[in-house]
């Protein structure tokens, strides 16, 4: 029988966001390995100091899979030596741990970008701000940026070089290539190197018809996180809104508690700040939205905009990172800095024209890249199932 490790450490709960595509991905990717048929055992394992959510625990009760907690990494090396063959999957890896001490047939690492090296910080990052410690790392970074960056880039060299990954799966071809930037290439040591899109999770059962709506709202997601860059747009309609109290609303997604209340206390009525939501509400929040704004200021891939295009909701977006690879020539790009330049790509989509043209060809193109990502999902399984 053969052993498969899967690491759990990009399921674990974080205090920043539960909209987390590295997540999203691993549990995606796991859920359709416990489906797959074969003589193989799956062990999900996670750290002392990491938190399985209660979804993912539930994968307990499948009959080929148990969950371990670890102090250590090389306490698997017991269980390896039960069987026959062996491998590890490890996805967003913990660059403090050494994957590279476990003595498996074969180790398999899945990256999505490396913004510690691609966006270290920026300007309104303090703004975000929640405790002592994060002002003193914004402080640190904008005063020392060149140092950190290359703080960051050793130290993802030093571990893959450390951990000899027989294959490095990559998210985008954007994250490829920030690869080979990092490590300059030559240097690297991996056997092999894919470009595997991550899998798809929206699956609608029936097609959509989406019309333009004078009533529905913008749609901002991930309120909390500077990378994300949503205090920039909401900063945007803010002076809208002060200027025409009837322009459309706006929907704000995933505050931490003690920010919406706050938020709502200094911005206009016109927005409406929500914390976390479940997996049903978001889905709502999603397909009802009449254009979804998406500062990003690094992806390593993007789910959103996706989700938003299977229902025809238009998407203006971020120019940067992986972000127009993933989107085509299907989104409306801007520049993330000039609030001047959302601005216009917002009062464009208040044409129906152009909002029509845009809600058709973005579901097009949705369906164009769900082909890839279920294409890509079966070479993922592969490449896990494979000893070679």
């Amino acid at each position: 029988m053969k052993l498969i490790l899967f690491s759990g450490s990009a399921l674990a709960v974080t205090q920043k966001s539960n909209l987390n595509g590295g997540s999203a991905y691993a549990k995606k990717i796991l859920d359709h390995l416990l489906r797959c048929e074969g003589d193989f055992s799956v062990v999900l394992y996670y750290f002392a100091n990491e938190e399985l959510p209660e979804d993912i625990r539930q994968f307990s009760k499948c009959s080929n899979i148990s969950i371990v907690q670890l102090h250590q990494i090389d306490e698997l090396n017991s269980l390896i030596a039960e069987y026959a063959s062996s491998v590890n999957f490890v996805c967003m890896p913990n660059l403090s741990v050494d994957y590279g001490i476990l003595k498996v047939n074969k180790n398999i690492c899945s990256v999505f970008g490396f913004r510690g090296v691609e966006m270290p910080t920026d300007t309104q990052e303090i703004l975000y701000a929640q405790s002592l410690r994060e002002y003193v790392v914004y402080f640190l970074k904008k005063i020392f940026t060149d140092a950190y960056v290359e703080y960051t880039r050793k130290k993802i060299v030093k571990f893959h070089n450390k951990n000899r990954f027989d294959t490095i799966i990559c998210n985008t071809e954007h994250t490829r290539y920030i690869l080979s930037s990092v490590t300059n290439s030559e240097k690297f040591n991996c056997e092999k190197v894919r470009v595997l899109y991550s899998p798809r999770i929206v699956h609608l059962k029936q097609c959509v018809t989406k019309s333009y709506n004078a009533e529905s709202y913008y749609l901002i997601l991930m309120g909390n996180r500077w990378s994300k860059n949503a205090i920039r747009a909401i900063q945007v309609l803010q002076k809208v809104y002060a200027s025409n109290e009837n322009w459309r609303r706006t929907v704000v997604l995933g505050m931490n508690e003690s920010e919406v209340n706050e938020y709502r206390r200094k911005y206009s009525k016109r927005f409406n700040f929500l914390s976390y939501v479940s997996s049903e509400e978001y889905e709502s929040y999603i397909k009802n939205a009449h254009l979804l704004i998406y500062p990003s200021l690094n992806e390593g891939f993007g789910y959103p905009p996706l989700h938003a295009m299977a229902y025809g909701v238009p998407v203006i977006a971020s120019g940067l990172s992986a972000i127009p690879e993933i989107c085509g020539d299907s989104a409306l790009y801007f520049n993330p800095y000039s609030k001047f330049e959302i601005e216009s790509r917002i009062r464009y989509f208040e044409d129906k024209g152009n909002w029509e043209r845009y809600s058709n060809a973005c579901m097009k193109h949705q369906m164009k890249i769900s082909i890839m990502q279920d294409n890509h999902l079966n070479e993922h399984l592969q490449e896990i199932l494979d000893e070679s």
